[in-house]
C-alpha cells in the first residue's frame, strides 16, 4: 500500500482589517511586461526601463516579528531591493502587503472576499484555497507557463504540477522542501535528575508527566507546565499523538476521512482530557500569538511540548533555546517520539497533504496582469530565486563546502535566516527525496552551532516515514463548500472537548461529532473517497 503524508491547518483569531492593499497596477503604461527571462531565470540584457513604466505587482508577506532591528523593515530591506533589481529588466516592480502570521488566514479570507487580495498569495489553508478555486476566485497560470514559465516547468515534475491543478487548470504551485515535521520535546536534564528513561508510548509518557509534576526537579513551583500544546486548537494532537491510538496501518479511505471522525480520535482526545483534568496538560487557548507558550519554554517553566522540529532553535520563533540556556545553562531539550501504539509500532505523523508541500502559491483572479506574476514566479523557481532567499549571496553570506552551504557569519548576525519564514520561497535547497542527507546537513546551518549535534541526533526521529492524504485533482464541490465551516467547528470545539469536566467528555464529544457529520463532514468524506476512485485508483 502507498504511504501518505504532511501539513496541518491552523486557523488563527478573526481580526478586523483596517486597510487592504492589492491589485496589479502600473506606474505609467499597462499591458505586456517587458524583457524576456533567460533559461537560468535571469533576464536578457536590455535598456533600463524607467521607474514610471514598471508594472507593479503585490505579494503577501507573513509578519512573524523576527526581522532584526538592523535589517530595516519588511517593506524596505536588502532582500526587497535585491528582488526588484532582478525584476526591473522584466519591467516589473514588486510591492509587499504585510499581514501578521497568526492572523494570515482570516485576513486573506477577508481580502479575497473583498476582491482586493495581493496579486501573489501563499497559504497553508488548502480548504480556503479550494473554496476560492470553486468560486472562480483564482487565476489559471497554465496558459502562461509555456512562454513565461520554463523554470517553473523545470523545478516541478509533471506529477507535482498536476497536484496543483483542478480539471486541468494550473491554479497553484506548492512550496517544496524536505522537513523535520513536528515532534515532542522534553527537558531531558529533569528526567536525568529523576532517573526516568525517555518514554516510548502514551502510558510511559503520562507516567513521566506525573513524576515531573510531583517532583518538580527544576524547582519551578506553581508556574510549571508539564505538557504544552500550542493555541486554541491544541496544535498537532491529531498529527503527532493520534497515531499512537491507531492499531492498523491507515487505509486510503481512512486518510480521506477527516481525522476528527476516526474512532481513534475520540480515544486520543480522551487521553488528553485525562491529562488536563489531572493537571498534566496546560492550555493556551487565549495565547493567540504563542507569546506565552514561548515564554514558558524560554523561562524553563515547560517540561514537555509538541512543536515543529526547528521550533526551539530557529530565529523565526525567537531563538528559544538560546534564551532558555541563558536562564538555565544546564537545560537540555531532547526530541522524542513517545507515540508507539499498543503493538509497539510507530505510524508516525499523519498529514493533510504530501510531505514535501508546505504551503501553496496562487494568483487571485482579481490580478490585472497574471503574466507579470508568472514571470516573477518563474524567477522564484530558478536556482538563484530560491537559493538567495534561503542562503543569501554566495561569497558574501556563504560558501559551498562538500556540496553544502557554509555560512560566513554566525546565525545571530545573519541577514538571511528571517527571510524565507516571512517572505516565502518557491522551495528550499535540497528539496528532493534524494537530497535528504544534504538537506539535514544544510538544515542545521541556520542554528547556533552549539546545538548542531543535538539537532542531528533528532534527525531520524523527525524525518521518519509519515502518512498523508492523497492529492485530489478532480472537483470536490461539497468539500470545498463545507471545509471552512468544518475547520471552524473543530477550532471552536476542540478545547471544550479536551477541557471537559470529568464525566462530561463523552457527552460533549458525541454531540460535537454528530453536529460535525451533519454539517457536511460525512458527505465530504464520502465525496473525497469517490473522487479518489474516479482518478483511477
Amino acid at each position: 500500500m502507498k504511504k501518505y503524508r504532511v501539513i496541518s491547518v491552523l486557523l488563527g483569531a478573526v481580526l478586523t482589517l483596517s486597510f487592504l492593499l492589492g491589485g496589479c497596477r502600473t506606474s505609467g503604461q499597462t499591458g505586456q511586461t517587458q524583457g524576456t527571462p533567460d533559461a537560468e531565470g535571469g533576464q536578457t540584457k536590455q535598456a533600463e526601463i524607467p521607474e514610471e513604466d514598471l508594472i507593479e505587482i503585490t505579494e503577501i508577506v507573513w509578519d512573524r516579528g523576527t526581522i532584526p532591528a538592523d535589517q530595516g523593515t519588511l517593506e524596505d530591506n536588502w532582500w526587497v531591493d535585491y528582488v526588484n533589481e532582478q525584476m526591473r529588466p522584466l519591467g516589473i516592480k514588486v510591492n509587499y502587503v504585510i499581514v501578521p502570521k497568526q492572523q494570515n488566514t482570516e485576513l486573506l479570507s477577508t481580502m479575497l472576499a473583498a476582491n482586493n487580495a495581493p496579486d501573489l498569495v501563499k497559504t497553508s489553508d488548502i480548504a480556503l484555497l479550494k473554496s476560492y478555486i470553486s468560486k472562480g476566485g483564482v487565476a489559471d497560470m497554465g496558459p502562461y507557463l509555456k512562454e513565461f514559465g520554463q523554470n517553473i516547468q523545470n523545478f516541478y515534475s509533471d506529477e507535482e504540477l498536476k497536484d496543483g491543478q483542478s480539471e486541468g487548470k494550473q491554479y497553484m504551485l506548492y512550496h517544496k522542501q524536505n522537513d523535520f515535521m513536528r515532534t515532542t520535546f522534553v527537558r531531558e536534564d529533569w528526567l536525568d535528575q529523576l532517573n526516568i528513561p525517555l518514554p516510548s508510548n502514551p502510558q510511559e509518557f503520562r507516567d513521566m508527566l506525573v513524576a515531573l509534576k510531583e517532583n518538580d526537579p527544576g524547582n519551578v513551583g506553581d508556574p510549571l507546565i508539564t505538557l504544552g500544546l500550542i493555541g486554541q486548537v491544541f496544535s498537532a494532537w491529531d498529527m503527532v499523538m493520534l497515531p499512537a491510538f491507531v492499531n492498523e496501518e491507515p487505509t486510503v479511505e481512512k486518510l480521506l476521512t477527516p481525522r476528527i471522525m476516526w474512532p481513534e480520535a475520540k480515544e486520543c482526545l480522551r487521553y488528553l482530557n485525562g491529562l488536563y483534568n489531572d493537571g498534566l496538560l496546560g492550555e493556551f487557548v487565549l495565547d493567540k500569538d504563542e507569546s506565552l507558550f514561548r515564554q514558558k519554554i524560554a523561562r524553563g517553566e515547560m517540561a514537555a511540548f509538541i512543536a515543529s522540529g526547528q521550533y526551539p532553535y530557529h530565529s523565526a520563533y525567537g531563538n528559544l533555546y538560546d534564551t532558555l540556556r541563558g536562564n538555565q545553562p544546564e537545560a537540555k531539550l531532547t526530541a522524542i517520539w513517545p507515540w508507539q501504539n499498543e503493538s509497539g509500532e510507530n505510524y508516525y505523523q499523519i498529514y493533510d497533504s504530501a510531505p514535501m508541500y508546505k504551503y501553496m502559491w496562487f494568483i487571485p483572479s482579481s490580478c490585472k496582469n497574471v503574466e507579470a506574476v508568472v514571470k516573477y514566479l518563474n524567477w522564484m523557481s530558478s536556482e538563484e530565486g530560491y537559493m538567495v532567499g534561503c542562503l543569501g549571496i554566495e561569497g558574501e553570506d556563504y560558501v559551498m563546502e562538500d556540496g553544502v552551504p557554509k555560512p560566513l557569519v554566525d546565525t545571530e548576525n545573519s541577514r538571511v535566516t528571517w527571510i524565507e519564514p516571512q517572505y516565502g520561497t518557491i522551495g528550499k535547497p535540497f528539496n528532493g527525496a534524494e537530497d535528504k542527507d544534504y538537506f539535514i546537513k544544510n538544515y542545521i546551518k541556520d542554528f547556533n552551532s552549539d546545538y548542531h549535534e543535538e539537532i542531528l541526533a533528532t534527525a531520524k526521529c523527525l524525518s521518519e516515514v509519515k502518512y498523508y492524504r492523497p492529492t485530489l485533482s478532480v472537483p470536490t464541490p461539497v468539500t470545498d463548500e463545507v471545509s471552512a465551516t468544518l475547520a471552524q467547528m473543530q477550532t471552536d470545539n476542540i478545547a471544550k472537548i479536551i477541557c471537559a469536566a470529568p464525566g462530561e467528555f463523552d457527552r460533549i464529544y458525541d454531540q460535537f461529532l454528530e453536529d460535525y457529520k451533519n454539517a457536511g463532514g460525512q458527505e465530504s468524506a464520502e465525496e473525497q473517497i469517490a473522487a479518489y476512485k474516479q482518478m483511477g485508483n
